[in-house]
């Protein structure tokens, strides 16, 4: 037969990285031609392209580094005529304990789903109508305009991007799509409409911690979330989902020009605040704890599987074995001494200037304060990490300051780590995962509540807390301490071998795992009877949409009868079948 495909969505370099390494073993142990696919242009994409070229990967990116619009329909009709050939297919072995949970995880195509779709669009495209009829009646000239133009810009560029989802999926037969998340802002709503529509499973896999929190902190003073922006009035007047009043702040999840656009399409979520919700039914983490949070934050339990991850396999393998230090070659490379305890820094992201932390004035500072306090620690040898995202500037000037240092590779070290200072990182939860206790030095104030010191996790927010911390932390490990000045960290150290397993699983069977469960979605295809020709009738609705919007904006006379039986024709495209859906059914 000829080859399937798994497409991997991501939109930021950790994803890309995490989702190489997992289209690496489908490659070796399934007969799928893995895919992972960018809608952005990384800084690293000639990295990654060349790594998946040697791998056996495809990779695309809808984008260039300059930022316009990569041919992928002509590259997407190559990888067509390269797969065309018939290939044996292979089945990837797994324990019988791997095949059961893959067996009973979720992302289940359902009728239900792709019914409720359906009848979604319909629905939306009236309230869409109503939106712009009120828009049209705005006092504000310019606010008119710029929502209008906004809605028409999205449109536009949805449509382009749907199809090619569409053209990649039909021509290299993808069987699965895994997301690296689904939130508003990304297009992650348009793969699963497309799922939906090919009646193929799609799930996320994420690897980061979810916090509502974060996203009302990142748009509070922008007055284009705000709900005293005229258009943000009109949109949730008909599609309440898309407000939140959080803390004092009345916010919309998108300016109401791009979420009119994901209504229209019928790819915006029903629950935008919640990361990873509907219409998605399978989120697959990498943890019990993630797990918990992403429940915590509304996802329904019964659309999360806990499988695991890479990085926590490669956690497995130095942990279980014997003689980690000489078989690894990071060590080699560094001038670490390492009959000391060692202690493992990782310096914070830089949210400089959208997000100070007190009393400095810019990251650099920042960094400055933590490596003085970090050069008063004697007992204790000290590796510094690099944020993954850190500029070569900032590596040059932690070296300059005689400071030992790494750029990733963190799954490497922080098994031999004694402690681990981390900010509000996800990366926490492998050194938790690990048993090494950790100080949570939360410098920009986020005040995210996810890891607890009863699991072995200090969270501290001033300078001063963080030096007197790091002081008791040097003399317990010089063995000087007196017992009631080592209590603390002796209980952090117990508490975090204590609920290791609760933040990461360490049995080595993660990556199995995910094989097992990708290849068992691609079992559960299901077909969808579609209605002739019904995409270009999509085409055909948004082309005059746009136009209808086009000629109001350019102040042409209204031809109100026309006009709306035009628009009423956009509102319920059919898209499947009903006489065929029903025989299916």
């Amino acid at each position: 037969m000829l080859p399937e495909s798994v497409l991997f969505v991501a939109y930021e370099a950790s994803q890309i990285e995490l989702f190489i390494e997992i289209a690496r073993f489908i490659r070796l142990r399934t007969s799928f031609v893995p895919i992972v696919y960018c809608p952005y242009a990384l800084p690293k994409a000639e990295i990654y392209a060349q790594q998946c070229c040697q791998a056996g990967i495809e990779y695309l990116q809808a984008h260039t580094s300059l930022g316009g619009r990569i041919n992928l329909a002509e590259i997407i009709e190559k990888l067509a005529v390269r797969y065309s050939q018939p290939v044996a297919t292979i089945e990837p072995g797994c324990r019988g304990e791997v095949g059961e949970w893959a067996k009973g995880s979720p992302g289940y195509p359902q009728w239900a789903s792709v019914a409720r779709q359906r009848k979604r669009i319909g629905q939306a495209r009236a309230e869409v109508r109503k939106v712009l009829e009120k828009w049209m009646n705005l006092r504000s000239d310019e606010v008119r305009e710029q929502a209008i133009s906004e809605f028409s810009l999205w449109l536009g560029t949805y449509q382009l991007e749907m199809e090619i989802a569409h053209q990649l999926v039909e021509r290299l037969r993808v069987a699965v799509i895994v997301l690296a998340e689904h939130v508003a802002e990304r297009d992650s709503g348009m793969w699963l409409r497309t799922a939906a529509e090919h009646g193929i499973p799609a799930i996320v896999m994420a690897q980061h911690v979810a916090a509502r929190q974060g996203t009302v902190g990142a748009y509070a003073c922008r007055f284009e979330y705000s709900m005293l922006h005229p258009a943000n009035k009109v949109l949730v007047e008909f599609f309440p989902h898309w407000r939140l009043d959080y803390d004092g702040y009345e916010l919309v999840r998108l300016p109401a020009g791009q979420a009119l656009a994901q209504e229209w399409w019928g790819i915006a979520m029903p629950r935008p605040w919640v990361v990873n919700s509907e219409p998605l039914n399978g989120v697959w983490l990498e943890s019990e704890f993630l797990a918990e949070i992403y429940m915590m934050q509304g996802v329904e339990g019964k659309h999360i599987s806990v499988v695991g991850s890479p990085h926590l396999d490669r956690l497995a393998q130095i942990i279980t074995g014997q003689i980690y230090v000489e078989r690894s070659d990071v060590w080699d490379e560094l001038e670490i001494d390492l009959s000391k305890p060692l202690l493992l820094c990782a310096l914070p992201a830089n949210l400089y200037p959208q997000r100070k932390a007190w009393r400095f004035e810019s990251y650099l500072e920042l960094v400055c304060h933590w490596l003085e306090v970090l050069r008063r620690v004697k007992n204790l040898s000290v590796l510094v990490s690099l944020h993954p995202g850190a500029g070569s500037e900032l590596s040059d000037w932690v070296a300059r300051r005689g400071f030992p240092f790494v750029r990733g590779q963190l799954t490497e070290i922080l098994p031999r780590a004694s402690v681990y200072i981390a900010s509000m990182s996800s990366t926490i939860a492998w050194a938790l995962a690990c048993g090494v206790p950790v100080i949570n030095y939360d410098v920009y104030c986020l005040n995210y509540r996810f890891f607890r010191q009863e699991h072995g996790c200090l969270t501290v927010q001033s300078h001063l807390e963080f030096e007197q911390l790091l002081a008791e932390i040097d003399v317990y490990f010089a063995g000087r301490a007196k017992p009631g000045e080592s209590s603390r960290i002796a209980r952090l150290e117990k508490n975090a071998r204590r609920h290791a397993e609760y933040y990461g699983r360490l049995d080595g069977l993660s990556i199995e795992r995910i094989v097992a469960g990708i290849w068992e979605l691609s079992r559960r295809k299901i077909p969808v009877p579609m209605a002739r020709n019904y995409w270009q009738g999509e085409i055909r609705d948004c082309t005059i949409m746009r136009q209808w919007l086009h000629e109001r904006l350019s102040g042409i006379a209204p031809r109100m009868e026309e006009d709306f039986w035009q628009l009423r024709k956009c509102e319920a495209s059919d898209w499947v079948d009903e006489p065929q859906l029903k025989l299916a059914s």
